[in-house]
């Protein structure tokens, strides 16, 4: 495989990536985000979170279109640990029908990755 220089992105994925996912839900305010999220990080789930605030979010609910304030709540985990993430997120979270996603990496600074493969476990 050709290797492409992407400054510390110059790293072979696909022999040496285990896999490095983003967790993404909605939560009803950074009150919640922040709970949801401290419990990943106590649990040693993540290794950080993001807590994005004043995000709009449009759907439709009940047949209606709704239009909300939320926080967006980014965790950074490992693919390992994903479904042990989502299940969490899915019991702390205050909503009946949480959004809980997942986007998964193909590349990541090698540095980076070593860090979250020691605060994960």
């Amino acid at each position: 495989m050709e290797r492409k220089s992407f400054g510390n992105l110059a790293w072979d994925f696909r022999k040496n990536f285990k896999g490095m996912v983003f967790i993404l839900t909605t939560c009803k305010n950074i009150k919640e985000a922040e709970k949801i999220g401290w419990v990943l990080l106590q649990k040693r789930l993540a290794a950080c979170v993001l807590i994005i605030p004043g995000i709009v979010s449009a759907y439709r609910w009940k047949g209606k279109i709704v239009k909300t304030r939320e926080t967006l709540l980014l965790i950074k985990t490992l693919k390992s640990k994903a479904a042990i993430v989502e299940r969490e997120v899915g019991r702390l979270h205050s909503y009946k029908v949480p959004f809980v996603g997942r986007i998964s990496l193909d590349k990541i600074n090698k540095e980076y990755f070593q860090w979250l493969t020691q605060e994960v476990k």
